[in-house]
């Protein structure tokens, strides 16, 4: 808290972001602080917003399921189950490679 901040606030979030995410308890750490200070290395493996993506993906996919499998495979019933419209239901269905 005492020390100065030598950029702006977008850099001074995403160092808190990296050193969150370094941290491995319910506090940042002194070693969690000096990682998020290293620059990110160049080959990590999944970009965060990639990965955020992924996780929304597969949490929507196991809804779908479990739409379709209390519906007992009827898709309207389903769609309203999701609180989307049918239209987009097929279309998910279509992106996540679920229609039989």
């Amino acid at each position: 808290m005492e020390l100065p901040w030598p950029g702006n606030v977008r850099e001074l979030e995403n160092f808190i972001e990296r050193a969150v995410l370094l941290s491995r308890g319910p506090e940042i750490d002194a070693d969690a602080l000096f990682s998020a200070q290293l620059p990110a290395p160049a080959d990590f493996p999944v970009a965060l917003p990639e990965a955020t993506k992924k996780a929304k993906e597969l949490i929507e996919k196991e809804k779908i399921n479990e739409a379709l499998q209390k519906s007992r495979g009827k898709r309207s019933s389903a769609a309203r189950l999701l609180g989307i419209s049918r239209a987009a239901l097929y279309k998910k269905l279509k992106r996540y490679d679920l229609i039989n």
